[in-house]
């Protein structure tokens, strides 16, 4: 029988893993530009979403906005929906969530968000232009906008803490989040 030489590392090691949000990989169209990052202005992000109705990020300013990258054959990606959806019906008079699909498929993401009964605005990202902007790492990814229209926030991947610290946020509006 082995001997694990380093006990001590291992456990780190399988405490930092699991610990770690979850997320997917880019898809394959995504950038490889480096991703946006908190204190830069936000992208532009205009599209239809997938009940035909306009989405404009720029119409929003004045509102905290959460942009959810998603995609429907990510497991993280449908663990965060319900969250994103009950955070949206909470803040309704403060927030705005827009989730962004990048699935191949339009009816991919029409189900899912059938099936999950999503209640935010979801845009297909057909031809990955959006991503290209804002060049999320990892589905999902999702960046937090202030009402000036700075991204003040940024989640790549999900676990239970990361609707904590969104609701956190939100609640701490363009102001800084209050330690746990």
């Amino acid at each position: 029988m082995m001997k694990a030489r380093h006990p001590h590392l291992s456990l780190s090691l399988l405490v930092c893993l699991a610990l770690a949000p979850v997320g997917c990989e880019r898809p394959r169209a995504a950038t490889s530009s480096p991703a946006m990052s908190t204190g830069q202005a936000a992208p532009a992000l205009a599209g239809f979403d997938v009940n035909g109705q306009p989405v404009d990020l720029a119409a929003l300013a004045g509102k905290m906005v959460i942009i959810d990258f998603w995609a429907s054959w990510c497991e993280p990606c449908q663990e965060a929906m319900p969250g994103l959806d009950e955070l949206a019906g909470d803040y309704a008079d403060r927030l705005v969530v827009i989730g962004v699909s990048v699935d191949e498929d339009p009816e991919q993401a029409r189900a899912f968000v059938q099936r999950v009964g999503v209640g935010f605005p979801i845009i297909h990202d057909s031809d990955h232009s959006i991503a290209a902007r804002w060049a999320p790492p990892k589905m999902p990814t999702t960046f937090v906008v202030d009402p000036a229209g700075v991204i003040v926030d940024v989640h790549d991947g999900y676990d239970a803490a990361t609707l904590t610290e969104l609701r956190a946020r939100v609640a701490a509006g363009s102001g800084p989040v209050p330690a746990h």
